[in-house]
């Protein structure tokens, strides 16, 4: 009588303890099938929640950042060195001067104003705060003077530069703040 192996179905010698082709022992239990991982509506209901929960971590997140109250410019500021602390005075003079606030004053405040401008507001690229410079105290105004790509009105990709005025107005939140371009 010969041994034929369960997982390959080799034929072996009566007396092998080993299937020649594969080494599965014989009298061993057969290996359990590998069943491939299955989407069922379970997991697909439980990667919605999870994302969901996801979405709102981050609206609790950047909601603060948004509204104008102290959270904002805690958040605004808070990407300064530890050497230099944020201010407790009601001094809006230090917005606008980090990295991150910059990013926030380009992609919220500037973006729009400027595709507005554009010939071809999709082309719009590259766009990056200069520099920012606080021309008052009250109300809080500055001039920031950005660099962007875009294409100008025979189609070619060019860079440019533009200077905006950002005053802060009366409200909370993002419609407090106007931007108004400058001619060049």
């Amino acid at each position: 009588m010969t041994n034929t192996c369960p997982r390959c179905n080799q034929i072996n010698p009566p007396d092998a303890r080993f299937c020649s082709n594969c080494a599965n022992p014989f009298g061993a239990p057969e290996p359990a099938p590998q069943h491939k991982f299955a989407m069922t509506s379970g997991v697909k209901a439980l990667l919605v929640v999870l994302g969901g929960l996801c979405l709102l971590s981050l609206l609790c997140v950047v909601s603060p950042m948004l509204s104008g109250d102290s959270g904002r410019r805690a958040a605004l500021n808070s990407s300064t060195p530890a050497a230099s602390p944020a201010p407790t005075s009601d001094d809006d003079t230090t917005d606008f001067q980090t990295p991150t606030s910059r990013r926030m004053l380009a992609g919220f405040f500037i973006k729009p104003v400027l595709r507005q401008m554009l010939n071809d507001p999709d082309s719009l690229q590259d766009l990056e705060v200069i520099r920012v410079t606080p021309i008052e105290k009250k109300p809080p105004t500055f001039e920031a003077v950005v660099s962007y790509r875009a294409k100008n009105s025979f189609g070619a990709l060019v860079t440019q530069q533009q200077t905006f005025i950002i005053t802060r107005g009366t409200g909370n939140g993002l419609d407090a703040w106007k931007v108004l371009p400058m001619r060049n």
